[in-house]
């Protein structure tokens, strides 16, 4: 948010909030498609523009696509960070687990509403080394380094404020995306329309780590693959020393303050 402000760009935040018991029932149709449409409708208000670009990291970004192909019309370019598109069995760790695992009826019927320490102690348990053994080695290598060690301590804060999922996007997630790949096999449904990558029509700028076991390069280029856009592009990140957590490097490592960043504020300019 820093560098596009710096940029002359005007940037809107859209809050996750935690759920209640109300949103509950609130899925793909809601957070994918009518909440990102009402936020757009009142961006629209306030500056005159029906157009924006759209960024999102990890299941944000996820989001951000699907609502990009339900709503092409609306956005001019989108940004992805770190973000699973595809979730083939070679698509990651969590996408292998999902496939062998239970339904998750199973286990929403009792929790309502999944708590954020319940999603965090199964992140752990299915990737123990990206989620454990690399955020220890991280603060190792971070000590003699006052800034990495700074924004190591920062993450692991905001690892600690775990937020719920609610229930019925928790069970769409897991099922329509992870275990059944509806959104690339262009079979996803999400409040009756189909949300299909063709359907895509920006510019779409994708920020991929290939060392990354959570959300692999093979989650993202086949997406590319499927949009109509031709000048859609990868960007590489290459991994900082004091993220913590190498996934949200992207969002605040030194490299990417250094080089990521500063090529998506161009991106966006060359497409406005």
């Amino acid at each position: 948010m820093r560098h596009c402000l710096r940029a002359g760009l005007r940037v809107y935040l859209i809050e996750w909030e935690p759920p209640g018991e109300a949103q509950q029932d609130s899925g793909l149709s809601e957070y994918a498609d009518r909440l990102i449409l009402d936020c757009l409708e009142q961006i629209s208000l306030e500056t005159g523009q029906s157009q924006i670009f759209l960024a999102g990291h990890s299941l944000g970004g996820t989001l951000a696509a699907i609502f990009c192909a339900l709503h092409p019309e609306r956005v001019k370019g989108l940004i992805l960070l770190g973000s699973p598109l595809g979730f083939g069995s070679s698509s990651g760790i969590l996408a292998s687990f999902v496939a062998a695992s239970p339904k998750t009826s199973f286990l929403t019927a009792a929790l309502g509403n999944v708590p954020g320490s319940f999603l965090s102690i199964v992140s752990g348990t299915i990737a123990p080394v990206p989620l454990g053994f690399d955020r220890w080695l991280d603060w190792i290598l971070s000590l003699r380094d006052r800034h990495a060690r700074l924004t190591h301590l920062r993450v692991v804060h905001w690892t600690l404020e775990e937020m719920p999922m609610a229930q019925h996007l928790f069970e769409e997630v897991v099922e329509k995306l992870y275990r059944e790949d509806r959104f690339l096999s262009g079979t996803l449904r999400v409040g009756g329309k189909l949300a299909l990558p063709e359907q895509v029509t920006a510019s779409v700028l994708s920020v991929v780590d290939a060392r990354c076991r959570l959300v692999p390069p093979q989650s993202v280029v086949p997406f590319h693959q499927a949009i109509r856009h031709p000048d859609s592009q990868l960007l590489w990140y290459e991994g900082d020393t004091g993220v913590a957590l190498q996934h949200v490097g992207m969002l605040v490592g030194r490299q990417a303050h250094l080089h990521i960043w500063p090529q998506a504020i161009r991106w966006i300019q060359t497409h406005s």
